[in-house]
């Protein structure tokens, strides 16, 4: 049974390991966290770029900026700046769902088509196997139609009927027999919590992120469409891969699939709550860390449960909106994450539960690839976090663990510590 417990005990994530909450992590090295964000953030061509960092002997986030908001000037980055997240969208949208379960409003075992008949053709299919990537039906990105459209007309605005549409009825595998990323499986579960709910998946999913008891997101909003003025002033400018500004296209083509925008810290503070077991009941935060296999390896089948990682073993399994992956260290263990990608976009937001290290990232053009916790850049960042030339628990003493508390929280949106720190 998945447990989440915190303080000086241990975590428990699943019957089968533990991780013994870490001795005293030392106090971060600041400027070296900063340099290291700067040279990667200048190497990688990327104009603006904020890291966002909790520890368990700190209780407030710590925010790194680099850059400025434009390739040519614009403002610096801060801790306020807005990012688009992309594809971490999809955690949110699979607790909506969850949350819709406990409320005894929908069964996520239950076929897609008591909610929207009208796709008669994937009857079989179930809302579970749309959030864990198990239904096979086609992704509407990697078609010609869609990326066409985009292409030519970035400011076409979409429907979910329409983005359903252009994936085709042609099914990739049987449903559950298989694992296949696609974000029609998101689209589809957005029209579930419209039909469930009768208001629209913007109304829902903003009055989650700003009236939620557990989690104020201030810094955090869901448009599937174009961004209001209001929130464009605060964006850091997105660019392609081909240089060219695309704040300003239409995130219809994305919706709950990948259009909410977001701050790194506003990251780190949903990803720390919902670890902890602050949003979702246990029975569905339970439901959200189980596992199937994506058969990235020989080790498993893609689609074929799994259990959650040991320390030193490799794997990659998806839940439910949620990663769980080999770091590819013993000394580091497995991670919990999700990334995302828009056009101008990358985010990538973790959690390290042997040494309780939470991060989010967020940048403002692609390097080239996708952000994911075993970039050598990350690794960087998680040695210095767990010390600077030998990565180790080991210590002499013990320290009580400071709790990242929502009222911490809050504080830390009004006066959080940006962190630029000049080199040396």
């Amino acid at each position: 049974m998945l447990r989440l417990i915190f303080g000086l005990s241990i975590f428990i994530l699943t019957n089968s390991f533990a991780y013994a909450t870490p001795d005293i992590i030392p106090p971060v090295n600041e400027k070296k966290i900063q340099k290291i964000l700067d040279n990667w953030r200048a190497s990688s061509g990327i104009p603006g770029a904020a890291l966002s960092i909790y520890t368990p002997n700190h209780d407030e986030p710590l925010t790194f900026s680099s850059g400025t908001s434009q390739t040519h000037g614009g403002t610096p980055i801060n801790n306020k700046t807005l990012f688009q997240a992309g594809s971490i969208t999809k955690s949110f949208t699979s607790m909506i769902i969850l949350k819709l379960e406990a409320e005894g409003k929908l069964n996520i075992d239950d076929p897609i088509t008591r909610y929207l008949p009208q796709y008669s053709k994937w009857h079989n299919v179930t809302i579970r196997q749309l959030l864990n990537h198990t239904s096979g039906i086609p992704n509407y990105t990697n078609t010609g139609q869609f990326n066409k459209i985009r292409k030519e007309t970035p400011q076409a605005g979409f429907t979910p009927e329409e983005l359903v549409k252009m994936a085709g009825s042609r099914m990739l595998f049987e449903p559950g027999k298989g694992w296949k990323y696609s974000n029609t499986n998101y689209i589809l579960a957005g029209m579930i919590i419209e039909a469930v709910t009768g208001s629209t998946s913007n109304q829902i999913i903003n009055q989650y992120l700003h009236n939620n008891t557990a989690s104020d997101l201030l810094n955090t909003h869901f448009y599937s469409g174009t961004y209001p003025e209001s929130t464009i002033s605060r964006m850091a400018h997105g660019y392609n891969s081909q240089g060219k500004d695309v704040t300003y296209d239409n995130m219809s083509w994305a919706s709950t699939a990948g259009a909410i925008v977001t701050t790194s810290e506003d990251l780190l503070a949903w990803w720390y709550d919902l670890l902890q077991g602050k949003v979702l009941p246990q029975s569905e935060l339970q439901k959200m860390l189980s596992l199937v296999c994506e058969g990235r390896t020989t080790s498993c089948r893609g689609g074929v449960p799994m259990q959650h990682l040991h320390d030193g073993q490799p794997g990659y399994g998806y839940g439910l909106g949620i990663i769980q992956m080999s770091s590819g260290s013993s000394t580091i263990g497995p991670v919990w994450w999700h990334n995302g990608t828009t056009a101008g976009y990358r985010a990538i937001v973790m959690w390290f539960p042997k040494s309780d290290i939470y991060m989010a990232l967020t940048i403002n053009q692609g390097p080239g690839y996708l952000l994911k916790p075993t970039l050598p850049f990350i690794r960087n960042i998680v040695a210095v976090l767990l010390t600077d030339a030998n990565p180790s628990f080991a210590s002499t003493a013990k320290q009580k663990v400071k709790k990242f508390s929502r009222s911490v929280r809050h504080v830390a949106h009004r006066h959080s510590k940006t962190r630029k720190v000049a080199d040396n």
